[in-house]
């Protein structure tokens, strides 16, 4: 049975949070980007500054607290769903036990739902999306680093150990590139938004100089016909 009323989805993501404000549908009314807020202020100041930045998103578009039904964080890391407790983030906080869902309470008086960001993603596209007739799929995020959700029977797989799915930190070079996980040669270390970026600085930095450093730059030399940021892409 679907729940009447307003939803917000929170995606925490390695460079910036994005913020959306939803109907009971899954149409977005609202949105808004921001800086991922430095966790070195501490958990609840991590926590505070995402709060502040949905009210404002709430205010905008003259929604209360009251009115909302839900409330969904995405992670970039491994979640005990259950609790709502982010033990691994390699991206943003490393090896914690950081008890997100909690804080969100004591902020806003709303317990989220918090997730790996890629199950997130993985279950809207499969209730909203194009493929909300296939019972068993996966959708593969890339961001600032590579991410899957596994959809099984119309549900969110996590598998035993809460990890079902996590293709960014298999290594596929061996000795390779060093990784935030301690490990070497991840996939996300080749083929992620950062490492797009990078790898394009080490072939072609003189092409990039002066435009905006990230890798939506590097797709833009690519759609104009750049050999480089083509050979590289491919």
């Amino acid at each position: 049975m679907v729940m009447q009323g307003y939803r917000v989805g929170i995606d925490v993501g390695g460079t910036k949070v994005k913020l959306g404000l939803l109907d009971e549908n899954g149409a977005v009314l609202q949105t808004s980007v921001m800086p991922t807020p430095t966790i070195a202020a501490g958990a609840e100041a991590f926590v505070g500054a995402l709060c502040e930045a949905m009210r404002a998103l709430l205010l905008q578009g003259n929604v209360t607290l009251a009115q909302l039904a839900g409330l969904g964080v995405g992670v970039p890391g491994t979640v005990t769903w259950q609790t709502g407790v982010v033990r691994y983030c390699p991206n943003l906080f490393g090896e914690v036990q950081l008890p997100m869902a909690d804080l969100f309470l004591q902020a806003l008086g709303i317990r989220p739902a918090v997730v790996q960001d890629s199950w997130a993603a993985a279950y809207a596209e499969y209730v909203f999306g194009q493929k909300r007739q296939t019972p068993d799929m996966l959708c593969v995020t890339v961001g600032t680093g590579i991410g899957c959700g596994v959809i099984l029977g119309g549900k969110v797989f996590g598998g035993a150990l809460g990890t079902a799915g996590e293709l960014g930190h298999v290594p596929i070079v061996f000795g390779g590139r060093p990784c935030v996980c301690g490990q070497r040669g991840c996939l996300e270390r080749y083929v992620s938004g950062t490492a797009i970026y990078s790898q394009a600085m080490e072939r072609f930095p003189d092409k990039l100089r002066g435009l905006p450093p990230k890798a939506e730059t590097v797709f833009t030399l690519a759609y104009a016909g750049d050999a480089d940021a083509l050979a590289l892409i491919a």
